[in-house]
């Protein structure tokens, strides 16, 4: 059965439900002044502040290249569940760039004691359709000490949370094209924003409940439905607060000149986190070549001549191993690691020969990018 008639037949045949016949799932109003969050995934702490932080989507200048965050209304609901339970929500996501995710925004409100008690799991997918298709999960966040108002918050009304997660060494690829996010709330007191569907996002006036998730596990309990209620009486708030945004940065690899080097070192291409960097000797005018040799260093040295030709990249500051072969093709691999986008390296070549001894030869500036 193709994909399309299968989508077909999860749509017909789905249990589009209400959220009455879902136990314990309740609107709780989030009315307060919005409040902003800065959370460091790996420290697992948060900030917070009456302003957006800088990069935050709400902040002057900055943006989301998926940004469900419409609620036209101007009453922010939150969707209180069982713990254990996870809300799935699905769109489509045409950013059009790397598909780099570094930060991630999320709407909540929490009723845990009041503080950075709140907890929530945020799950991101791809190939998402939702009606029992959740795709493919790539990142599970666990998301602990949350800002939290208590079950009896100051000025009696729950503040709206908007958390931007910087995810650091957890950023991720999320090619275009249909996604999911779902919440699951371990602590049964915090609870994603309800947000009003977006067709040009892709959202549905549905939300896919597990019970327990994740998604991945099938324990599928049905596609539901909100009514009108809440705080905004909006029919039409049935998806689930979240920005998406991706850090685009072109890699280069610019060629240097050694002098009396021979410049017979070709670049394959840009660096890129996640497929690293290629370079090929020609070795046309050197036929005796036995090995070849491929180093890459944080610093640059100038004009520092060797018995071998000019040194360009410094092996004092190796920031790989050198790269060793029989062949005349190196690749270098480059993690998908956030840290790394942007960084500039030196990289330089040599090869051994019969009749030439050890020659250096050019060498490249290399700024590591995603696209």
């Amino acid at each position: 059965m193709s994909r399309r008639i299968l989508l077909l037949a999860s749509l017909l045949f789905a249990p589009t439900l209400t959220a009455q016949d879902v136990p314990g799932i309740t609107r709780i109003p989030a009315l307060g002044k919005p409040q902003y969050v800065l959370y460091d995934l790996e420290t697992h702490t948060a900030q917070r502040s009456d302003q957006p932080f800088p990069g935050q989507p709400q902040a002057l200048g900055s943006g989301a290249c998926y940004a469900n965050s419409v609620d036209n209304d101007g009453y922010s609901d939150a969707l209180l569940f069982p713990a254990g339970d996870e809300l799935f929500d699905w769109g489509i996501k045409t950013c059009g760039g790397s598909g780099f995710v570094d930060r991630i925004e999320i709407g909540m409100a929490s009723m845990a004691p009041q503080g950075f008690n709140g907890a929530l799991t945020l799950r991101i997918y791809q190939n998402a359709h939702g009606f029992n298709i959740p795709g493919q999960e790539l990142l599970a966040m666990n998301l602990t000490g949350l800002p939290s108002d208590g079950p009896s918050p100051s000025g009696g009304v729950l503040n709206p949370f908007y958390v931007m997660i910087d995810l650091g060494n957890q950023a991720f690829s999320l090619p275009d094209g249909p996604i999911g996010w779902s919440y699951e709330n371990p602590d049964g007191l915090t609870a994603p924003l309800l947000r009003d569907v977006t067709i040009d996002l892709g959202t549905q006036n549905f939300f896919d409940v597990y019970r327990p998730g994740p998604a991945s596990a099938g324990n599928y309990l049905g596609t539901f439905n909100l009514p009108p209620g809440g705080s905004s009486d909006d029919p039409f708030e049935n998806t689930f607060h979240i920005e998406i945004s991706e850090n685009d940065v072109p890699g280069t690899s610019t060629v240097i000149s050694g002098v009396g080097n021979p410049s017979n070192m070709l670049s394959l291409g840009p660096p890129l986190l996640g497929s690293g960097w290629g370079a090929r000797f020609n070795l046309v005018a050197f036929p005796d070549v036995t090995s070849t040799f491929v180093f890459v260093s944080y610093s640059r040295l100038f004009g520092f001549q060797t018995p071998f030709g000019e040194l360009i990249a410094d092996p004092a500051f190796l920031a790989t191993p050198i790269s060793v072969q029989t062949g005349n093709t190196h690749t270098l691999p480059i993690p998908i690691q956030a840290t790394l986008l942007g960084n500039v390296y030196y990289g330089q070549g040599c090869f051994l020969s019969a009749s030439q001894g050890l020659r250096l030869t050019n060498g490249f500036e290399l700024t590591v990018g995603n696209l």
